[in-house]
């Protein structure tokens, strides 16, 4: 609810929308708000707005192992690195991915899946009788 004659924000838009009636579908204009802090001066702004992280798919050319990696929402991939379409068998069968292919160290460390190699084992030392 608004007060009558209210005047919109500056910069929001007004459009004319159709409403279902009980006498028909009749147009209607609306304030159509577009932006954060139109929504939260009408009071229709949701919270929270978006998750702060996502789940991506992350394959392993070292190893040759894939993995869900947690990282921020909207990620882009470190420079360099390479995005491609892999199969994914789910329970609704094979479907394709997209996933970010590490095949440096230091991209499997910024993305969490590097292994770290076994130290080697000493030589052994046979002992003559």
């Amino acid at each position: 609810m608004v007060e009558a004659g209210h005047t919109p924000l500056a910069g929001t838009e007004i459009m004319q929308v159709p409403i279902e009636t009980a006498d028909g579908t009749i147009m209607t204009d609306a304030i159509v708000v577009d932006n954060e802090a139109e929504a939260d001066y009408y009071g229709v702004l949701d919270s929270p707005t978006a998750p702060a992280t996502q789940e991506v798919l992350i394959c392993n050319a070292l190893n040759g192992e894939c993995s869900e990696v947690t990282v921020e929402a909207g990620h882009t991939g470190i420079e360099g690195t390479e995005f491609m379409q892999i199969p994914v068998e789910t329970e609704e069968g094979v479907v394709m991915r997209d996933a970010i292919v590490v095949d440096t160290v230091e991209e499997a460390q910024y993305y969490g899946v590097h292994d770290e190699p076994a130290a080697p084992a000493a030589p052994v030392e046979e002992e003559e009788y």
